[in-house]
């Protein structure tokens, strides 16, 4: 499930465009290129972290972009989730769509519980963590509506931060185990895009390369400059991608980093794949991309040359129109709107979240000297349910007459997306003599 808070045509091959100098070809190209990074600073540097709840977050974490934040299931109204607290776990309540937590000490115990919302995730239970050294923490857990009927995700809203240079940093429990280090599994974010990427040993920080570590509190991190060399990578956004909020990749030693939509990005030089690539628009909607079908390889800038730009294509991509059914005893229009699994791209897989935008109505009149007269428009639908009654909006339609509805919707990614469905209003009782 991609989490509830709150984003596809005739496929052409991805390409892998290398070697583009900054120009035309795209709007990431187009984009003057990031500042240089600054000169090394050797030498290790410790910075003490210290735990803070951040509600809601404003940027996407990897396991929630690709719906793989932990679910918890119920039996009886209770289900226990295990973190490194005294007892090694919480229990969770949940019924009447309220949910509450008890720590088992009276740390964390919820004396009262809160509404899990329709959308989003309930405001977070706080909850003390104690860690194998002595050292303690900060579980903030929040809880949204999972895929069944009955269960809830967890996610921990509680971060590590630190201030390194002047760059905010932040580590998130990713899998909301209470644990700020597990490679892969965790994540890390020091702004640029919205996204944040896969915890792993190297990190960009400022548009340089640090070699990277967190202890299990997230009290303690090291960084270290980093003499990996750069190069530049983008989004190439002409197919329709206007809405990115950005892509992930994995770094040829296994560490995330994230391509902004609006400028190239300072990647590490060598052969990165795509994990993950999100859209996001402002009616709720998300379009998640992910797989290894992309990749990219990132070059070392030529001295004395322009720079030369690893541009990331996720193709062009397909979506099935939505089904039109004319009910003509009922005067009602159904839309079945597209099923995800018809959705695709030459970037991997792809999850659609519907509904679809506000469609534009157009009604064609088969008049019955055989010709066709538009009798409406661009008519904008505010709202658009199913099945809809048509005659509730075209109050002068012709009963015995043939007309054809013509919907688009303007999706945003690519080619409009166009329906039609022939109708004929019906007699009621006994037609009139010809």
């Amino acid at each position: 499930m991609i989490t509830r808070t709150g984003w596809l045509w005739p496929s052409v091959a991805a390409g892998l465009l290398l070697g583009l100098a900054f120009g035309p070809a795209s709007a990431a190209a187009e984009a003057p290129p990031p500042a240089a990074p600054a000169p090394a600073t050797p030498g290790k540097r410790e910075a003490a972290g210290h735990a803070q709840a951040i509600f809601p977050f404003q940027f996407v974490t990897p396991k929630e972009a690709c719906g793989e934040l932990p679910p918890l299931s119920f039996a009886d109204g209770k289900a226990t989730l295990s973190l490194p607290c005294k007892g090694g776990k919480v229990t969770v309540f949940y019924a009447q769509g309220q949910v509450g937590v008890d720590a088992g000490d009276g740390s964390g115990r919820s004396l009262t519980r809160v509404p899990v919302p329709r959308d989003g995730f309930s405001q977070p239970f706080e909850v003390a963590l104690v860690y194998a050294d002595g050292s303690t923490g900060l579980a903030a857990l929040g809880f949204a509506l999972g895929k069944k009927p009955g269960e809830l995700v967890c996610r921990n809203f509680a971060v590590a931060a630190v201030q390194i240079g002047d760059v905010s940093l932040y580590v998130i429990d990713d899998n909301c185990n209470g644990k700020y280090n597990d490679a892969g599994e965790d994540a890390l974010y020091a702004g640029g895009c919205r996204l944040a990427t896969p915890l792993g040993t190297t990190a960009m920080l400022g548009n340089r390369p640090h070699t990277f570590t967190v202890s299990e509190n997230g009290q303690k991190m090291s960084v270290k400059e980093s003499d990996v060399k750069l190069g530049l990578a983008g989004l190439f956004v002409r197919n329709g991608w206007d809405a990115l909020a950005g892509a992930v990749v994995k770094g040829p030693d296994g560490s995330g980093f994230a391509i902004r939509p609006d400028q190239a990005s300072f990647l590490p030089v060598g052969g990165h794949t795509l994990v993950f690539a999100l859209l996001a628009d402002a009616g709720d909607r998300r379009a998640l991309i992910r797989g290894e079908s992309l990749s990219i390889t990132v070059e070392e800038p030529v001295k004395d040359t322009p720079p030369k730009v690893a541009m990331l294509n996720l193709g062009t991509v397909h979506m099935p129109p939505p089904e039109l059914t004319w009910n003509a005893q009922a005067e009602q229009l159904t839309i079945a709107a597209p099923k995800a699994d018809g959705v695709a791209c030459a970037g991997g897989k792809i999850t659609y979240l519907f509904p679809l935008p506000p469609a534009c109505f157009d009604l064609v009149e088969h008049n019955r000297q055989g010709q066709d007269v538009l009798k409406f428009r661009n008519v904008r639908m505010q709202a658009l349910p199913t099945p809809y009654v048509l005659r509730r909006l075209e109050q002068n339609l012709l009963y015995g007459l043939k007309y054809r509805v013509d919907l688009s919707w303007a999706v945003g990614l690519g080619p409009m997306l166009k329906s039609s469905a022939d109708i004929e209003i019906p007699w009621r009782g006994t037609p009139p003599k010809k």
